[in-house]
């Protein structure tokens, strides 16, 4: 499913999405950090999380899907 989803610098909410997710990639993470073995995702992670600090640090707009 993680292979269905994942762009070259962040995972994506659906094929052909132009803007990753803040939220979707903070879900991802969350998910990820749960398993019963993380080490095993561990490029996933450092995906999800690069992505989010970049965007954090950017003072990038609000995610798209917050209302």
């Amino acid at each position: 499913m993680l292979k269905a989803f994942e762009a070259e610098a962040s995972f994506i909410t659906y094929r052909g999405e132009r803007n990753a997710s803040s939220s979707a990639n903070c879900n991802i993470l969350s998910c990820l950090l749960r398993t019963p073995s993380p080490e095993k995702y561990t490029e996933e992670i450092v995906k999800c999380v690069r992505f989010l600090s970049k965007t954090w640090t950017g003072n990038n707009e609000p995610d798209k899907w917050a209302s």
